[in-house]
């Protein structure tokens, strides 16, 4: 297995592990564990934002198109 693919499984397990057992905090998405300082990112649609009013869902988070795009960075401080 590449580096590159163990990068991607060990993302895909975080990603499950917080949306599973998670709590459900307001200013942190409840897929990929993203806040206001620490933001998901994309080239064709910049930075993410609340999509739901309870700040528990980014908008990388919400599309899917955005959210199995490889070229989404999510939680780009981390």
């Amino acid at each position: 297995m590449k580096k590159a693919d163990k990068k991607k499984d060990l993302t895909r397990t975080k990603r499950l592990y917080r949306l599973v057992f998670a709590k459900r905090h307001p200013g942190v998405c409840r897929v990929c564990g993203c806040t206001m300082f620490n933001p998901c990112s994309n080239p064709e649609h910049g930075y993410c934002w609340w999509w739901d009013g309870a700040e528990t869902l980014c908008s990388h988070c919400a599309s899917l198109k955005i959210f199995n795009d490889p070229e989404t960075e999510h939680c780009i401080n981390s």
